[in-house]
């Protein structure tokens, strides 16, 4: 299965992205994050929020959004509740990137689930064309959200009509991902439809929880805009108190 698991790695990507991720970000302190990262960390383990599942922070160049985001990291890390994360970058070459994303994430919750683990290396021991080619959203709906829906029971499909329903699954672990400057992926077709699969997944898994950072560009306004505002939070940088 570890097999199967492995045509998610990309030679280079993952090397690439620790070394990005260990050696270029910063971590601020809880005296220095100020109300924000307190917020968060409410908001994030909040188990029985019903909406608002994406924190979405926005921010100007240079207003500490990639430190924020490690932070969050390294300390859902400490709780054993993060999932995935994806750091963009257009300067570090292979991380900004959208071929990579969704591989990467696939694999990271993969790890982190070992039911979801099951799921990913069945789809990709069937279909080894959704790893890195083709349609961006039907690779998201493959690799990442269609195993986490299988998780869940449907309980209008039984063997017989008179059977009993299946009892339901246990609640599912917390899960955080983290996405850092969404705005620096090399393809901004794949940014537009970022967002929405990612509003998918969480609205078809009360269970996980997204941190998804950008700078305010027109583009990604447009597209929360036009979004139900029941299904995310957002805070802006520049409005945030730091000590």
């Amino acid at each position: 299965m570890n097999d199967q698991l492995d045509k998610l790695l990309v030679a280079g990507v993952s090397d690439a992205a620790d070394e990005y991720y260990r050696k270029r970000i910063e971590v601020c302190h809880d005296e220095t994050c100020g109300t924000i990262l307190t917020d968060f960390k409410i908001w994030a383990t909040n188990v029985d929020a019903k909406d608002e599942h994406i924190f979405w922070l926005s921010g100007l160049a240079g207003t500490g959004k990639s430190t924020f985001s490690k932070t969050v990291a390294e300390w859902a890390i400490g709780e054993g509740i993060l999932g995935g994360k994806y750091f963009f970058s257009r300067d570090e070459g292979l991380m900004g990137k959208a071929a990579h994303f969704i591989p990467t994430i696939a694999y990271e919750v993969a790890k982190f689930d070992p039911l979801v683990k099951e799921n990913v290396s069945r789809v990709l021991g069937e279909h080894d064309r959704f790893t890195f080619a083709g349609n961006y959203a039907k690779r998201f709906q493959k690799l990442v959200v269609e195993p986490l829906k299988k998780l869940r029971p449907n309980p209008s499909t039984t063997l017989e009509p008179s059977a009993p329903p299946s009892p339901p699954l246990p609640p599912r672990k917390l899960m955080l991902l983290v996405i850092d400057s969404l705005d620096e992926c090399d393809d901004q077709d794949a940014v537009k439809e970022t967002i929405p699969l990612l509003m998918e997944l969480v609205e078809s898994n009360p269970h996980i929880r997204v941190l998804l950072t950008s700078r305010p560009e027109k583009d990604i306004e447009d597209i929360f805009s036009g979004k139900s505002k029941r299904l995310f939070y957002r805070r802006r940088m520049e409005n945030c108190v730091f000590n």
